[in-house]
């Protein structure tokens, strides 16, 4: 990985002219050491620096400011190679940054008896090695690099007409503009011609990642209606390393860009997709939802071990006791959930067509029951959110699908999706809106939640949590801690701030010592800008 890179490779000459050249000068020794002394103080002096362009200025003082932080200055004492280009003066030094020894090119612009920082990077084409011309063969780099280089380019294009479009039109229309799914699905189609054409698009995915992006990638699972992919985007170590993107657009456009090509590549492929970061790891877990028949008969399928389960899915295992079924799961210690069943409907033996007739006919509710021995009221519905039939458990801990559901010994065994977002309501509008008038005020928003809300409603003083409860409640009827609402919020601040490592988001956000009342603003203009985005999808929302 190169660890700074700030736009387009350094030549030391023109083709054919010997233009640069080594120097042992004196003077040129005394620029790089003048240079050193002034990097070691803070901060580096802006009027020393001539950017190749003006834009790049804040850039170039962040990566100076980052290099001194972590420079190992013993490697700065060693005399760079040297060579003058006109009234430019370029170095060329091998240094170190974290794992990664790479040589680096500093150029200045000498003026008299004064110099500028120009530029520095951390890719230099040695064109001044060519020899005379004609010549057919040209300095090479090794593939990694120039992958780095490819992406560079293309990712530099990509957010230049993101930022065009946006400017002229708004955002949506810049997204849309990056619609290429169509061409890419029917890539994979024909050029892995031996295999489904759904498994085809995720063959091709990691080929093309692989061997064209050169990202490090693994594919973990394939199968007819279920892919992982987990791999290290190129993309967004771009995002991290160079100096000029971070200037040109927020990492939440940037991350939303990525996430909007591939899942319209997906959808065009026949796959929903969803994403999680891990560290620099990006997984794409891939899903086929296969439509269902009502009154077709379900075959028991076989359980599904923790292990081989999705990130964020929760196991549950029920058994029939009397009229009930009850159970827990060892990954949510303390809780136990119920199913009020009829006997008679069970007589033939507990199976998943049984559980499902029982749920269509009837009003079906259960008990959830907290560790400190609290209880709440489980209803049970069919809904159809994924074009699919699928058993709804509606809490007030929140609204989980029963997903992966298997009978086996007289067990019944399904998994929850921890994170799982029902489609928006104009309700999940309403709640947003009203939790923006609450917190409207400055004076009327605190950074000390605790998740307890009676003195919140008393004092007409909120955080993020208690606003989004209160609301919840009051237009909902009910509160669901998992409410479509909630989770946009939620997802938000996991864009914002990926990796951020709180336990539970909406309170840490709120108490951050970094967040600002505007911060909190902001946080709920764009939930409710997505919500909106989703509703204008489902006109027919309720």
């Amino acid at each position: 990985m190169k660890i700074i890179v700030l736009a387009t490779a350094i030549l030391f000459a023109s083709v054919g002219i010997g233009i640069g050249s080594n120097t042992d000068s004196q003077a040129d020794v005394a620029v790089w050491q003048e240079f050193v002394n002034l990097l070691k103080t803070r901060p580096f002096p802006s009027e020393r620096v001539r950017p190749y362009r003006e834009e790049l200025r804040k850039s170039v003082l962040g990566f100076l400011e980052l290099m001194r932080e972590q420079a190992d200055w013993e490697e700065w004492t060693v005399e760079p190679a040297a060579f003058r280009v006109g009234d430019q003066l370029h170095f060329l030094l091998p240094l170190t940054f974290g794992e990664h020894t790479v040589d680096y090119s500093f150029s200045f612009l000498v003026e008299g008896d004064e110099w500028f920082f120009q530029h520095f990077e951390a890719i230099a084409l040695r064109m001044d090695q060519l020899g005379p011309v004609p010549v057919s063969e040209f300095p090479d780099l090794p593939d990694d690099t120039k992958a780095w280089m490819r992406a560079e380019i293309a990712v530099s294009r990509d957010v230049w007409l993101y930022n065009a479009l946006a400017a002229e039109k708004d955002r949506d229309v810049a997204l849309d503009w990056f619609r290429d799914g169509a061409g890419y699905a029917l890539a994979a189609r024909a050029w892995v011609p031996f295999v489904s054409p759904e498994r085809a698009f995720v063959l091709y995915l990691c080929w093309e990642q692989a061997n064209l992006r050169g990202n490090i990638l693994t594919l973990e699972r394939l199968e007819d209606e279920e892919a992982v992919v987990r791999f290290i985007p190129m993309y967004f170590l771009l995002y991290k390393n160079t100096g000029h993107l971070k200037q040109q657009i927020s990492f939440e456009d940037y991350r939303r860009l990525f996430e909007f090509r591939w899942r319209d590549r997906a959808t065009n492929a026949g796959w929903k997709i969803d994403f999680s970061y891990e560290g620099d790891e990006c997984v794409l877990h891939l899903h086929r939802e296969r439509k269902v028949d009502e009154n077709a008969p379900r075959a028991p399928a076989q359980s599904t071990p923790q292990d081989e389960l999705p990130d964020d899915y929760i196991p549950f295992t029920l058994k029939q006791l009397d009229d009930k079924l009850v159970g827990t799961s060892e990954y949510l210690k303390g809780f136990e959930i119920s199913m009020d069943v009829h006997r008679e409907l069970l007589e033939h033996g507990l199976s998943i067509e049984a559980i499902f007739s029982l749920v269509r006919g009837k009003n079906v509710t259960g008990t959830l029951t907290y560790p400190n021995g609290k209880t709440t009221k489980i209803e049970y519905e069919i809904v159809h959110h994924r074009e699919t039939e699928d058993i709804y458990m509606k809490s007030s801990l929140g609204y989980f699908l029963w997903e992966y559901m298997s009978v086996q010994d007289g067990e019944l065994s399904f998994a929850i999706y921890w994170w799982y977002c029902p489609p928006a309501t104009k309700m999940d509008l309403e709640i947003i809106e009203m939790t923006e008038k609450l917190l409207a005020d400055p004076s009327h928003w605190h950074k000390e939640d605790d998740r307890e809300c009676a003195d919140d409603l008393e004092n007409n003083t909120w955080s993020l949590f208690c606003a989004l409860k209160h609301s919840s409640i009051e237009k909902a009827g009910e509160y669901n801690h998992h409410n479509t609402a909630m989770q946009t919020v939620r997802f938000v601040i996991d864009e914002i701030i990926p990796d951020h490592g709180f336990a539970h988001t909406l309170m840490d956000y709120n108490n951050a010592p970094s967040t600002r009342h505007e911060d909190i603003l902001r946080i709920l203009e764009l939930s409710k800008k997505r919500i909106k985005q989703e509703l204008l999808k489902s006109p027919a929302s309720p």
